[in-house]
């Protein structure tokens, strides 16, 4: 009997610390916007920004309205969580599962306040936004309405205090915002989606600010961030509990969180700097779980987009026989199947770079276009704001489509493999090429800047009108090359 009852509470703790799945799946949003005016620049677009955990990066998925203001967006999601959904320069976080149908309608005039949602999660979402009000419009809690009260005291924190100061203010607004959600929990009649991500939320939240303040502190005080260390207690606040805690997930501060300490496990392991080869092994011999999981995808992703493809190879069948995420992996297998396997944008055209002096290389390739206004956008595969851009590009270029204007491309500072690829799956449309070291260096010194994004504007008789232009997101950028397109 006591051999039975032994055996039965083995299984019973394998069977609580079996790793979940998390569920890979299509989300549909739809919806109407309402009072939408078509002349604005981006009124027509919707964006949805997924902070990634199996790449570490934010994932872009964009689409555009209909003149009636109806849209449709579908994009493949891994787990629940919270993702960023805007409209114009405005942007709310909404609650999203995979295999969700959601219908979001809003107002363009008051796009915050007038979000109606429909269909799955719309309760979650609508607990959510409830929720956000009545904690900004605590008294206790003093935000005066909005969110800026409080990250203004957090960055004063960060740059001012010493580290137990900060772990100490920190505390304290955990202690407080914590206190005021137990209690709205017991007021109201929630979702238990929202509640389990709340507390989530709230907790990750603290715990990947007390992170995020070692190099914050160093950037806000202007030191190399490797001169400021804490001392080593300042971080016994980190625990395998926490960062092997699949639930955690549904808030994308757990990704946030769990990538801070892996670069600080890292340095203390391995030093400032080490081969990303011995990263990978030692990642191999942790604990398995959801924290090894998502570390090792995003060491392969790293790898991926540093261009490093024999290592890739070699490290992909130890990363499969992981058994982590199936999400996670399909990912990476994704990431590494598109640098030999993609189909570029209809009208997007891979250029020969002209055979000349760098100085000189841009203008010729501007001499390729005569008679026409020239944008010309700098970018890099591993530049996540130059990425951030490119549905406002994609906007814009179909705006001013059949007039003379040509979007070209200039890839820098990237594995030419996957700039392609890139391109492809990003639907780049325009006229792209790709520059080596030496020319980009040649094109940088010549229009004294240093990184990406860059943009450049020129009229149609060749002559730069602007050598640090505005980005594709700005409304005013559409009127300055309307008004270079009617000129002589």
């Amino acid at each position: 009997m006591k051999t039975l009852i032994t055996f039965m509470a083995l299984l019973i703790a394998v069977a609580a610390n079996a790793q979940k799945s998390l569920k890979t799946d299509s989300v549909y949003l739809t919806g109407k916007i309402n009072n939408l005016d078509a002349s604005k620049p981006n009124a027509n677009t919707i964006i949805v920004i997924i902070n990634d955990l199996a790449s570490n990066k934010q994932l872009t998925y964009s689409t555009t309205a209909k003149s009636d203001g109806t849209y449709r967006l579908a994009f493949l999601k891994t787990g629940t969580q919270d993702v960023m959904f805007k409209h114009d320069q405005q942007l709310v976080f909404i609650i999203v599962s995979p295999g969700d149908h959601t219908q979001i309608d809003f107002d363009a005039n008051n796009f915050e306040r007038s979000l109606v949602f429909k269909g799955d999660n719309a309760k979650t979402n609508q607990d959510y936004r409830a929720y956000l009000n009545a904690m900004y419009n605590d008294p206790v809690l003093a935000y005066g309405g909005n969110n800026y009260l409080r990250y203004k005291a957090l960055n004063a924190s960060e740059k001012d205090n010493e580290p137990e100061a900060h772990k100490k203010f920190l505390t304290a607004l955990y202690a407080k915002e914590t206190a005021f959600l137990n209690n709205y929990i017991k007021a109201n009649k929630l979702s238990p989606a929202f509640v389990n991500w709340a507390k989530a939320d709230l907790k990750y939240d603290y715990l990947n600010n007390l992170m995020r303040y070692v190099w914050l502190h160093a950037v806000y005080n202007k030191k190399q961030i490797g001169d400021f260390v804490p001392p080593d207690n300042y971080f016994d606040f980190i625990n395998e509990a926490d960062l092997y805690n699949l639930s955690a997930t549904v808030s994308s501060n757990y990704g946030g969180y769990a990538s801070e300490c892996f670069r600080h496990f890292m340095s203390k392991k391995l030093g400032k700097s080490y081969y990303v080869k011995d990263e990978f092994i030692l990642l191999l011999k942790q604990r398995a779980g959801i924290y090894r999981d998502v570390m090792l995808s995003q060491s392969m992703y790293h790898l991926i987009d540093g261009g490093a493809i024999d290592l890739v190879k070699t490290n992909m069948n130890m990363f499969k026989a992981n058994e982590g995420q199936r999400g996670f992996t399909a990912s990476v297998e994704k990431a590494y199947d598109r640098i030999y396997n993609y189909t570029l944008p209809v009208n997007a055209t891979i250029n020969n770079l002209p055979k000349t002096a760098g100085d000189s290389l841009f203008n010729k390739i501007i001499s390729k276009y005569p008679g026409k206004v020239v944008y010309v956008d700098f970018w890099a595969t591993w530049c996540l704001p130059c990425r951030a851009e490119m549905p406002f590009s994609k906007n814009l270029h179909d705006q001013l489509a059949g007039k003379d204007v040509v979007f070209v491309y200039l890839g820098v500072k990237s594995d030419e493999k996957l700039w392609k690829s890139l391109i492809a799956e990003l639907g780049i449309q325009g006229e792209h090429f790709f520059l080596n070291e030496g020319d980009f260096a040649a094109m940088s010194q010549k229009f004294q800047f240093s990184g990406v994004p860059h943009y450049l504007l020129v009229n149609k008789q060749g002559r730069i009108i602007s050598d640090n232009a505005r980005r594709p997101s700005d409304e005013q950028l559409k009127p300055e090359i309307e008004k270079l397109l009617a000129s002589k």
